[in-house]
């Protein structure tokens, strides 16, 4: 007959392990830098000069289908229209380059806003730079999520109406700089502009004046190189 006390200090090492294959889940679920070599990043998967084919603010859902088939050369068919809830009813998704990137075209009041483009192989920062250029602006701040600090940083292009991300999923280390392998695994394309314009199309509601200005607030001008980013910290209070 198993022993009872033996079973419960088994029982007990199964939920310990348990318990650290959560936490380490958590963990390293996505690292915010990018370990090793990265994987090579053609600078023509950014597709600039096919966003410049795309008329923001007057472009229909009809208008990007026939658009996107064109330049991505996919039939219609293989064009998303997509359905969404409690924002603009439709939004328009494909896939290129094998289906390593997913796009997605956004519409306010059914003109083109944006595309929002997610990466299923994040590059890291210094490749972004590489392919781009360095940014006019960029922020970069802790912020506390629900279980523990978050970090977000964007880098903006305002000439090419582009804007590079990075999010932290929950992490227990509190990142203070910013390194050249730092991920980043989506942009969003919006129409070139002043600040304010881009920040009311990159952004959900950013026709509200409240969300524009503490977008513009967090915004900072290029320092000059990867080294030289501050990291500002909101875990405790809201500069913004």
């Amino acid at each position: 007959m198993c022993n009872l006390k033996t079973f419960k200090t088994d029982l007990n090492r199964l939920l310990l392990v348990v318990i650290l294959l959560f936490v380490f889940a958590g963990c390293s679920d996505r690292p915010a830098i990018v370990i090793g070599t990265p994987a090579p990043f053609p600078c023509e998967r950014f597709s600039e000069s096919l966003w410049a084919e795309f008329r923001f603010g007057a472009d229909t859902p009809d208008d990007v289908v026939t658009t996107v088939a064109k330049l991505w050369e996919i039939d219609a068919s293989e064009i998303r229209r997509i359905k969404l809830l409690g924002r603009e009813p439709l939004e328009i998704g494909w896939s290129g380059f094998e289906g390593e990137i997913a796009y997605y075209a956004q519409f306010r009041q059914g003109r083109l806003s944006q595309f929002a483009v997610n990466l299923s192989q994040p590059l890291t920062l210094a490749q972004t730079i590489g392919c781009l250029g360095p940014p006019e602006y960029y922020e970069a701040h802790l912020w506390q999520g629900t279980e523990s600090p978050m970090m977000k940083m964007n880098i903006w292009y305002q000439d090419k109406g582009l804007v590079v991300h990075h999010t932290s999923f929950p992490t227990f280390v509190r990142q203070s700089a910013i390194s050249p392998a730092q991920w980043m695994d989506s942009y969003t394309v919006v129409a070139p502009g002043t600040l304010e314009q881009m920040a009311s199309n990159a952004y959900p509601r950013g026709e509200d004046p409240a969300v524009q200005a503490r977008a513009l607030c967090l915004l900072k001008p290029w320092s000059g190189s990867i080294e030289k980013m501050e990291v500002e910290s909101f875990l405790k209070e809201l500069r913004c």
